[in-house]
């Protein structure tokens, strides 16, 4: 039921404050405004874009927002405004040791010990990443937000990264002289750090969403970062592997020719063996034969050379066996995995040129944009192809499926049965309305109902007079479709950007009986609704004419 202004309570905090927090106060002291700061960019944020992707709504986030406030815990939001600049901070730091860490483990005899400062500010970074990620919640795999520090600490422990994490951030043992064999295995730990790639590519997405930047930009240049990351690390490992092998068995012979480098090493001896190896792990990737080196060099061996001295001529083949079968799966990662997600980008970018072509205004460009991510999430498909050789039967389920959220938000349609549900759901069709979007003009005529999926719609009378607002599992609309001939009682429009089911006239009288207890149902409620939508109209009107 519709309700006046003067009972409606909204759910929105404050404007001038920008959260659920206690405002600050002249009298506030600097303590509690250095804590209402540090707890302001803990909590989830609208300016953060995985809230809108995850939630793809305002009240939802809010929501989560005021939870948050009312569990007083410190934990850190995965949607907060410190996670959105700490992970552009950690991108940049992930890429410096995805670059760095290997190529000073693999040559860490030939390269020169000015590095050591690079080191430790690399591995300090990771230390405090380490501590961060035990008081930061994280999505599960139910896409759940999980706040809890019992479970972020055992999900972050027992999962993959922690002992990667803490092997590879240990300035002192890598840079360690000691002969002990654990000792040097501890200096090629820093090798792990390749099982942060996934992560540096998450936080480089996330802020490239942040700056907008176009997708024709994004998607080549993620995809030149990992092949360059890839080579890199298979250059490294053609000097590294054969090495580590040699150590544990000619631990003399590596100590007595590997301290000869780093005494007559220079700058461009380290290139040239880094170089070498980059020719020969590009030429194992694309699968293509290599009959010379780059560099010429005695004292300087390549990573082929050093296994045949060492006597590992396996080692080299099985390394040289995997790197060409990633290197052919990282291309049908490429060409494949990616198809929809290039898809995508190549539908928005005919949009683009569409829109430049016929001179679209700003707003309606941005709004053309919102809509096809909304809808889409980055990945495009058909949804006519997939449908177009399913039953009926399954068609339903899936449509039952797809409005689950909706059926459980619906009050009217938590008694009926599931075979009845699935046919009136089955003549539903999905509409998105953008924020300011008018789904409903009062005066016109209505032929359809909506029902509410997601979203936040502010409904107001003929005259402008707000009235309340409606959320997720409401329906409006159904008063024109009761009463013949009967013109739309209220405006509707969107506040946030709303995913909709509509029913038209004609499937209305289809499929709901006007003798069954639904149609009794909405009928009360469309005669309450337009009661009250008159009543407030006729009181905004005469304090209109009084004053």
């Amino acid at each position: 039921m519709f309700l006046t202004k003067t009972n409606h309570v909204c759910t929105i905090e404050d404007e001038s404050s920008g959260s659920y927090l206690p405002p600050v106060t002249p009298t506030t002291s600097r303590l509690k405004r250095c804590k209402r700061f540090l707890k302001s960019i803990i909590l989830i944020a609208e300016i953060n874009p995985q809230s809108t992707e995850f939630f793809r709504k305002m009240t939802a986030i809010r929501e989560a927002r005021l939870r948050q406030i009312q569990s007083k815990s410190w934990i850190i939001h995965p949607f907060s405004t410190f996670r959105l600049y700490y992970e552009m901070w950690m991108a940049v730091i992930f890429f410096l040791c995805l670059v760095y860490m290997p190529m000073d483990a693999s040559y860490l005899y030939l390269t020169k010990t000015g590095t050591g400062t690079l080191d430790t500010f690399l591995c300090t970074a990771c230390i405090v990443d380490i501590v961060i990620n035990f008081r930061t919640g994280y999505r599960d795999r139910k896409e759940n937000i999980v706040m809890k520090p019992g479970s972020i600490a055992k999900n972050y422990v027992f999962g993959i990264h922690f002992i990667c994490d803490v092997l590879s951030s240990i300035p002192e043992a890598r840079r360690s002289h000691h002969d002990f064999i654990l000792i040097k295995l501890l200096q090629y730990c820093s090798m792990l750090r390749i099982v942060r790639i996934f992560t540096f590519l998450d936080y480089l997405q996330r802020s490239f969403m942040y700056f907008k930047v176009q997708a024709f930009i994004f998607f080549p240049l993620k995809v030149g970062v990992v092949a360059f990351l890839f080579t890199h690390y298979t250059t490294c490992c053609l000097f590294f592997i054969p090495n580590v092998c040699g150590y544990i068995r000619f631990k003399e012979y590596l100590q007595r020719n590997l301290q000869l480098f780093v005494h007559n090493a220079t700058f461009n001896d380290v290139m040239g063996v880094y170089l070498n190896n980059t020719y020969e792990a590009t030429s194992f990737i694309l699968g293509t034969s290599h009959s010379y080196c780059i560099v010429s060099n005695g004292h300087f061996p390549s990573g082929v050379e050093t296994s045949l001295k060492l006597g590992y001529p396996w080692v080299n083949y099985f390394y040289i066996i995997f790197v060409y079968v990633i290197g052919k799966l990282l291309t049908l990662y490429v060409t494949g995995y990616n198809c929809l997600e290039t898809k995508f980008y190549e539908m928005m970018s005919q949009i683009d040129s569409f829109m430049t072509m016929n001179h679209f205004p700003l707003t309606l460009q941005k709004k053309m944009k919102d809509y096809y991510y909304y809808k889409y999430r980055r990945k495009y498909y058909k949804e006519t192809t997939i449908e177009k050789y399913i039953s009926d039967k399954l068609r339903k389920e899936i449509k039952y499926h797809d409005c689950r959220k909706l059926v459980s938000n619906v009050t009217i349609f938590n008694d009926l049965p599931q075979e009845y549900l699935e046919d009136i759901l089955s003549y539903l069709k999905q509409e998105i309305f953008l924020m300011s979007d008018i789904i409903i003009e009062a005066g016109t005529e209505g032929d359809c109902m909506y029902f509410l999926a997601s979203g936040t719609v502010a409904v107001s009378s003929p005259s402008g007079k707000e009235i309340c607002h409606l959320v997720d599992g409401d329906y409006f609309g159904e008063i024109s479709l009761l009463v013949p001939k009967q013109k739309r009682t209220a405006t509707v429009i969107a506040t946030e950007t709303c995913e909709v089911y509509k029913l038209d006239r004609k499937s209305f009288k289809k499929i709901i009986d006007t003798e069954t207890e639904l149609y009794k149902q909405i009928q009360q409620v469309a005669k309450e609704r337009y009661k009250s939508t008159k009543e407030t109209e006729r009181m905004f009107l005469k304090k209109f004419v009084n004053e």
